[in-house]
């Protein structure tokens, strides 16, 4: 992307201007897409960054988009709270903003529930220039809360979000990390199905097989499949739940295992870098698979697409990508999935500016005309 087509702006009032600018103008903006529309520019809201305010009361923090969620952990952690999305290592490198934008990830689901529904309320300036006020620090402000999780969908583009209030929860008494490796999917499959069957699941779990590894984080003595997972809750509880972790991995054959706890589990990276770790492209978030077709179709996916690495929250059934080079066969991975009994999401899509085909598509083209008629978010042939 040419220097020209980036600006950094300074303030809300100066996204509001440039908003205005391009109405005017018909000039195209977009915001975190690494490329601009043509004759458009993207807006950076890096300097945006504020931490307006930890309400320890309400257990809500107030933040700027631009504020980065390692930053905001840190802080947290100090007073003893935790946003769950910046909590698990996963997506410290992304600014609050990104964040939102992408959907909301949360590493922490399988426990703790949907990252949107961290997301109280939210200030969002839309194509007309104006600023709209959603949520708010309680879960009774329905209507905003609800509309504040639509305009953070996944790469929606209806506006531009300039203030966030975030749910936090109190740090656990205590935490403990795994790293465990195994010889084959199978055997990993099999030590998740019994997490599976404890009536207390782990705060995330993460799993990536040694292809990922080596495109990914330069890692080429891994283990064919390796899965990094979190306990968390009250110290006796963990530490019982520590104990079956153990006899499980010895039940599935497991090569490798190391754990640590509160104190040192900051230091121990383990996968904790796999999303933003530049040495190959990735896919995300646009395959889920019931959680008992997954491996027999990720042995398949294995087998036809052997120049593909395979990663991501499989106790849950998300699926990633990790490739390098050509571009992999969005459509035949996905009828192998589809298959299977998965879905597409249509995350992939919409990082490429479409809107994905299904039932609700004619109302978000008649919503993008209403609220955007000079294509300012949405490219006018998009609409068409």
């Amino acid at each position: 992307m040419n220097a020209e087509h980036v600006v950094d702006v300074q303030s809300r009032q100066e996204v509001s201007d440039y908003i205005y600018k391009s109405a005017a103008s018909k000039i195209p903006l977009c915001v975190y897409r690494t490329t601009t529309p043509p004759g458009g520019l993207r807006l950076n809201l890096q300097k945006i960054n504020r931490l307006i305010e930890i309400d320890s009361d309400n257990l809500v923090a107030t933040v700027e988009p631009g504020l980065v969620m390692g930053e905001l952990a840190e802080e947290l952690a100090r007073k003893g709270l935790r946003f769950l999305p910046a909590d698990a290592p996963y997506y410290r490198h992304l600014s609050v903003g990104e964040w939102a934008y992408q959907g909301c990830p949360n590493a922490s689901s399988w426990k703790y529930g949907l990252g949107k529904h961290t997301l109280m309320g939210s200030t969002y300036i839309i194509p007309s220039g104006k600023s709209i006020k959603l949520g708010g620090k309680t879960v009774k402000n329905v209507t905003g809360y609800d509309f504040t999780r639509f305009l953070a969908g996944a790469y929606s583009d209806i506006g531009i979000g300039v203030e966030f209030l975030l749910k936090l929860l109190p740090q656990p008494e205590c935490r403990m990390r795994f790293l465990v490796g195994f010889p084959s999917l199978q055997q990993a499959f099999g030590f998740i199905n019994d997490l599976r069957q404890n009536p207390i699941a782990p705060a995330f779990l993460m799993a990536a097989d040694a292809k990922t590894l080596s495109l990914r984080l330069g890692i080429t003595t891994a283990p064919p499949i390796l899965l990094e997972f979190e306990l968390d809750g009250v110290t006796q509880e963990v530490e019982a739940f520590a104990d079956d972790i153990h006899r499980w991995a010895e039940k599935h054959q497991a090569i490798s295992l190391s754990s640590s706890n509160s104190e040192d589990i900051t230091a121990q990276t383990g996968l904790g870098t796999i999303f933003s770790a530049q040495t190959a492209s990735i896919i995300c978030d646009e395959w889920k698979i019931p959680y008992d077709k997954q491996l027999s179709a990720i042995q398949k996916l294995t087998k036809d697409h052997s120049n593909i690495g395979w990663f991501g929250q499989w106790a849950e059934g998300k699926l990633h990508a990790a490739f390098t080079n050509k571009e992999p066969n969005i459509l035949d991975i996905s009828k192998t999935i589809v298959n299977a009994g998965g879905v597409s999401s249509g995350v992939y899509e919409r990082q490429h500016g479409n809107i994905p085909n299904g039932p609700l598509k004619p109302l978000e083209i008649a919503l993008r005309k209403s609220i955007d008629p000079q294509g300012i978010f949405t490219p006018k042939e998009v609409l068409a």
